[in-house]
């Protein structure tokens, strides 16, 4: 039996989280609008505010399905193509990157072009590649150091290891 690689996993354990949050979302959304069409007077009066609350919930939970929805497509591509990367030294899509901030000892993100802020196994981080963490270390390497900022501070730190 072949055993995935550090990436491969993390990839797998994300495309599980997103088809959790992508069933529940559906869930929620289908409730809402069977709450939204349940209320009392709701067919009689289209200027019912619980309905169009109710519809308002629907349509944002819906979009958060069909957003999670994409999420897991582009995981499943990256899954079936097995996530091959260059062996490359430089942070870049799919690295996973420890870093030790000045501040506040170290850290551990998997970059990845989707599903960003995720927790996996509770000491991974994932970044999007538009965040402001990923954007400050993106193309350095193992010893560089970044400073980025985030909630209105600056923060210094050095990459420890880029896998």
């Amino acid at each position: 039996m072949n055993q995935l690689s550090p990436r491969m996993s993390l990839v797998l354990a994300l495309f599980k989280k997103a088809q959790e949050k992508y069933e529940i979302a559906k869930q929620q959304s289908r409730e809402a609008l069977d709450r939204a069409n349940e209320e009392e007077d709701a067919m009689k009066s289209r200027y019912s505010t619980f309905k169009e609350e109710g519809q308002y919930l629907h349509r944002g939970l819906k979009q958060r399905a069909n957003t999670l929805l994409e999420n897991i497509n582009t995981l499943q591509s990256l899954l079936s193509s097995g996530f091959k990367m260059h062996d490359c030294k430089k942070i870049s899509n799919g690295s996973i990157v420890t870093v030790e901030f000045e501040d506040s000892g170290t850290a551990k993100y998997f970059i990845i072009s989707v599903f960003g802020g995720e927790r996996i196994n509770n000491d991974i981080c994932t970044l999007s590649l538009t965040s402001p963490m990923a954007r400050a270390i993106l193309g350095k390497k193992e010893g560089d150091e970044f400073k980025v900022l985030l909630s209105k501070k600056v923060r210094e730190g050095v990459i420890l290891d880029v896998q």
